[in-house]
């Protein structure tokens, strides 16, 4: 990705979990706004459009299995003792290519792994293992995808 008139790069990158530094193999999540309607009333042409509901569609992490002791540790704390997939935390992604690059720091809020992937086979490589899970927003760049003010 282009920022700034610099190429940011995974090894760019800086991901932090429940607070603690993870060597990420990769880090997906995917959002969009469900429900969208667009009213036409009498005319042939749309009036607008409505302003759905945003929908956090899916979180991917894929952690090298050194950080999976030090990880799974910062998610026991966040979820009291309650166990790895019960934690809700924030993943903090920080990008930048110095030195004269503009750091970015996005936010991935409200954040729960609902699932736990390990596997092991003859002649496979067993590095990685995967969390899946869910989350509430993200903030890039300390911008909401999608911004509501509280009702009263």
């Amino acid at each position: 990705m282009i920022a700034s008139g610099f190429m940011l790069s995974h090894g760019s990158r800086t991901i932090k979990v429940a607070g603690v530094n993870v060597s990420a193999k990769s880090l997906k999540w995917t959002g969009s706004i469900d429900g969208e309607k667009m009213p036409y009333g009498t005319s042939t042409l749309p009036r607008g459009r409505t302003r759905g509901v945003f929908k956090p569609d899916s979180l991917e992490l894929e952690v090298y299995k050194d950080d999976c002791p030090i990880l799974d540790t910062a998610l026991l704390a966040a979820s009291l003792g309650k166990g790895i997939l019960m934690a809700v935390f924030p993943i903090i992604v920080a990008s930048t290519e110095l030195p004269a690059g503009v750091p970015q720091f996005d936010t991935i809020t409200g954040c729960r792994f609902l699932k736990y992937e390990d596997s092991s086979s003859e002649g496979g490589e067993n590095v990685t293992v995967k969390y899946t899970g869910s989350y509430l927003n993200v903030l890039l760049s300390n911008k909401p995808l999608v911004f509501e003010l509280p009702s009263f």
